[in-house]
């Protein structure tokens, strides 16, 4: 795993992505994708679109930015799609790895508990067993609850720093995956973020804080280059974050 751009799987292609765009109000995906029309969450969706052109399926999405970096795309559709990205899927499932025993990852992103290893299991089920398994999913659902405010946050704080004109119009999606580069250290810098603590000294755990050092690193010397009066991120998460 390293900090370099990581490489582009075949249905994440340009051209395949090319009619898709991010909304700049709301920060979901909007265009057509597969012969799907995707809405973003900005349009009202009142018309009958949902059943017209999803019919059953879980979700009305088959691609979707990743919730945690906002850099990349992930694929959705079904109740067993992820929240995040390849690469942000691997830093988590190794940051988990080092922190427990459990498969599923420090965080669950993973739109079923099954995903996060939150299960009750078969058989009996007593007091104590159900209880725990309610205080699991509590937990669980706190954390989603979080991931959902987090998501239009962090791509609004990068839509910032491109100076784009938020809360109107669009940018293609190409051109944003373009402008905001995936990476191992971008994944592992909004981890680190979102869980508000860094990673620490731990031989597994080296080359993610290598590779984040060279993002932020990296990070720091071009904004370095935008003039303070230009550089609207905090705006943006303070008018995110007041009620209106």
């Amino acid at each position: 795993m390293t900090s370099s751009p990581i490489e582009t799987p075949t249905w994440q292609q340009s051209d395949l992505l090319g009619d898709m765009e991010v909304c700049l109000e709301c920060f979901s995906l909007r265009g057509t994708f597969e012969g799907k029309e995707h809405r973003c969450r900005c349009v009202l969706r009142d018309d009958g679109w949902r059943e017209r052109e999803w019919g059953t399926r879980d979700i009305a999405a088959l691609v979707d930015l990743c919730h945690l970096c906002a850099r990349n795309t992930m694929k959705s559709g079904t109740r067993w799609s992820w929240y995040a990205c390849e690469t942000c899927l691997e830093v988590n499932r190794v940051v988990g790895a080092v922190f427990d025993s459990r498969k599923a990852g420090a965080l669950p992103l993973g739109r079923h508990s099954l995903m996060n290893g939150v299960t009750l299991g078969g058989g009996d089920y007593d007091d104590a067993a159900v209880h725990g398994f309610a205080k699991l999913l509590r937990g669980l659902t706190s954390v989603w609850k979080r991931i959902f405010e987090w998501a239009p946050e962090e791509a609004g704080r990068l839509a910032a720093s491109a100076e784009w004109d938020l809360g109107e119009g669009a940018v293609p999606l190409v051109e944003w995956l373009e402008r905001f580069p995936a990476s191992v250290g971008a994944s592992v810098d909004a981890f680190c973020r979102f869980v508000e603590y860094d990673l620490p000294e731990h031989s597994s755990l080296h080359h993610l804080n290598k590779a984040r050092n060279g993002f932020t690193a990296a990070g720091s010397r071009s904004m370095r280059s935008v003039p303070p009066s230009r550089n609207n991120e905090k705006q943006w998460l303070n008018r995110r974050r007041t009620p209106s």
